[in-house]
């Protein structure tokens, strides 16, 4: 609230409810309405109306939330609005590689979150910021950027 980036108000509605994702990907309706909504708000940042997912992916995702977990599963939905258009397959993701460790041609989140951690510094980010968004101790985040900056 010290930034003042939402008005008060929004800051009481946000503290009255918890958001819980304990068992979600069980209830496919549920599921399907937190990826629709992420999906919704990162085709809005990147103006990109015309990306959606296929049945199979959702199912997919669902099925694999728990290895993926809340964070990643953010990257994943911003790097499909990022750089898909039309319907985006499990195949589609697997080409990119956004798929969990245990599945074949999956490169990592590490890079998927490099890749976020250039992307917030180049949009202005403090590092505190991006620590907390990423959910990682500020050490960390230094030494990610010290990799970075050496490739």
């Amino acid at each position: 609230m010290e930034q003042q980036l939402f008005s008060p108000e929004l800051y009481r509605l946000i503290a009255r409810y918890k958001i819980s994702f304990e068992g979600m990907e069980k209830d496919m309706v549920k599921f399907r309405g937190y990826v629709t909504s992420g999906l919704n708000y990162y085709r809005r940042l990147y103006d990109n109306k015309g990306v959606e997912l296929s049945a199979e992916l959702f199912t997919y995702l669902r099925n694999h939330f728990t290895e993926i977990g809340k964070h990643s599963m953010e990257i994943i939905l911003e790097r499909i609005a990022a750089e898909f258009s039309g319907r985006v397959t499990v195949e589609g993701l697997r080409d990119k590689n956004l798929l969990p460790e245990n599945d074949p041609g999956y490169s990592g989140l590490e890079e998927m979150s490099k890749e976020q951690i250039k992307t917030m510094l180049e949009r202005g980010y403090s590092k505190t910021d991006i620590a907390d968004i990423l959910g990682i101790s500020r050490s960390t985040l230094y030494r990610k950027i010290r990799e970075i900056e050496t490739v």
